[in-house]
């Protein structure tokens, strides 16, 4: 109840900045440059922002995640288990993040903890482009980049791999929607990157869709062609560097609450 009522007191109060300055100003009986001044050194965190610390992928989980299925596995290669001790061989069964968990969840969903069909399967209300524009962006699927047959928008064996690694961690996300973005090199008629790059998004938004039965409502597909090139590295070769940059990326992306 405590946690509630704060968040729908901060929610208040970031959309009401004018009714916070009156309050204060008359709890505190300060005129209202000082309430102003006051005011400058307070951040409001929303809902939203404390669930992306708590279960983004952004938050540092992937890497303690990575550190619970090493330890796992140095415990059964030393001997001291037969086998993966945790129940289905799941890291996240012992990450403990409930209280913020659950108030996300009912934010989201409009009420209780996540039931019905697996996470990948879940139905989506549909967005207009204006309402995707208002999501906010939290995080990228811990993936190497999805890789396709030179030339083409067809998938390669090590790219169908990779999505099926994102989608294992997709499935501990199952509030967020996904925005997929495909990227080309730089080279080339500008105009051909760009249809080709959201031609490989819609392959990826199809495999997606036939393997793991995610929802299109849930997906975002976005051609962005060359137009948004990752910098080069230092010391890195233009070979190393142009095979970096035909890619594409899966963006999770929630309401802000």
């Amino acid at each position: 109840m405590l946690l509630t009522t704060y968040f729908q007191v901060a929610k208040e109060y970031r959309e009401n900045p004018q009714r916070l300055e009156k309050e204060v100003a008359a709890e505190t009986k300060l005129p209202p440059e000082s309430v102003k001044r006051l005011l400058e050194g307070c951040a409001w965190a929303s809902l939203s922002d404390n669930a992306q610390t708590w279960l983004g992928p952004t938050s540092g989980t992937d890497a303690l995640v990575d550190t619970i299925q090493s330890t796992a596995r140095t415990l059964v290669d030393a001997g001291d288990f037969k086998s993966h001790p945790l129940p289905d061989q799941d890291p996240y069964r012992i990450i403990s993040r409930q209280f913020i968990s659950k108030l996300y969840v009912g934010a989201v969903t409009g009420g209780g903890t996540q039931s019905g069909p697996p996470s990948l399967e879940r139905k989506f209300a549909a967005l207009t482009d204006a309402g995707w524009q208002a999501l906010k962006e939290v995080g990228t699927l811990k993936a190497l980049p999805v890789s396709f047959q030179s030339g083409t928008a067809e998938l390669s064996h090590e790219g169908k791999l990779e999505l099926d690694r994102a989608m294992e961690t997709l499935s501990h996300y199952p509030n967020f929607r996904v925005v997929i973005k495909g990227h080309t090199g730089v080279r080339g008629d500008p105009e051909e990157n760009q249809l080709l790059s959201q031609e490989r998004a819609e392959s990826v938004a199809r495999y997606l869709g036939v393997t793991y039965n995610v929802d299109p409502n849930r997906l975002r597909i976005v051609g962005l062609g060359s137009k948004q090139p990752l910098p080069q590295l230092a010391g890195e070769s233009e070979r190393a560097y142009s095979y970096r940059l035909p890619r594409v990326e899966l963006s999770l992306v929630a309401e802000q609450i």
